[in-house]
């Protein structure tokens, strides 16, 4: 069942958020001062949708960031716009079972991209900021793929490097904590500050997106912020309220440098 809305900051592309009641959709992170609230989800049921996302293929550059928080030793997926059957189409950012970090493109299984962080972990109960970087340099090419962690490219392992020029294209809707079915891998844990830009990010600017740790609002980012398809800040207030870039709240210990995921209209 429908259980109220995360707005997209930046733009039209609402989420609807399924199985989840506001204390979920609204969690406060009482002790987590830079990330202060999130959305929690249950590794069950819960997730956020949009059908009408925004769209990228093997050969259009874009990026993905998130915030996110686990322990789990369970597949979860973070955010990502793919099938759970057969082919598999569409691409995926989501934590191994493993606590490990792993990406794919798919325009079948065995055609594919398919990168993950070998040794590193990150179900740890710590916050992570990552971002995915898709350069299309050479179109379908795992070159083409930087995964950074807390500003910081990370050392990814490559699974397969078999995409080529094929498409990714999926009817299936943007997700955030899941994919499509039977195959969900429903992620448990919390996630906040979701953003997706149309082009690759720079390292500087993934840097920027970071916050060095504070997660910043991205409307006062200029040279990013015309690059931004949608933004989800999950859980502003009571039920997701609408808001408006620029007007993010900034509490707690030390009011001179802590800034929140939240707003306070």
């Amino acid at each position: 069942a429908a259980a109220g809305t995360q707005f997209d900051a930046a733009g039209s592309n609402d989420l609807t958020a399924y199985n989840m009641g506001a204390a979920a959709t609204n969690t406060d992170n009482a002790t987590d001062y830079a990330v202060r609230t999130s959305t929690a989800m249950d590794g069950v049921d819960d997730y956020c949708e949009v059908n009408a996302g925004p769209t990228y293929e093997y050969n259009t550059p874009f990026t993905a960031s998130a915030w996110f928080k686990s322990s789990t030793a369970t597949y979860g997926v973070l955010i990502g716009k793919g099938e759970g059957a057969t082919p598999f189409r569409g691409w995926t950012l989501f934590l191994h079972a493993t606590g490990e970090l792993r990406f794919e493109m798919t325009h079948t299984w065995g055609t594919h991209l398919d990168l993950y962080s070998v040794g590193t972990t990150y179900n740890t109960g710590t916050w992570y900021h990552v971002t995915v970087v898709y350069t299309a340099a050479t179109p379908g090419d795992v070159s083409d793929v930087t995964v950074y962690v807390d500003g910081a490219p990370v050392a990814m392992t490559t699974l397969s490097n078999t995409l080529g020029s094929n498409t990714i294209l999926t009817a299936e809707p943007m997700r955030i904590g899941r994919r499509g079915a039977p195959s969900t891998l429903d992620y448990l844990g919390n996630v906040c500050n979701v953003a997706l830009y149309d082009r690759a990010l720079t390292s500087g600017e993934v840097a920027d997106v970071y916050g060095a740790g504070r997660p910043p609002d991205l409307s006062e980012l200029p040279a990013t912020w015309g690059d931004v398809n949608a933004w989800w800040r999950m859980g502003d207030a009571a039920s997701d309220t609408a808001s408006t870039p620029g007007t993010m709240a900034v509490a707690g210990p030390d009011l001179t440098r802590v800034l929140f995921c939240r707003n306070m209209d």
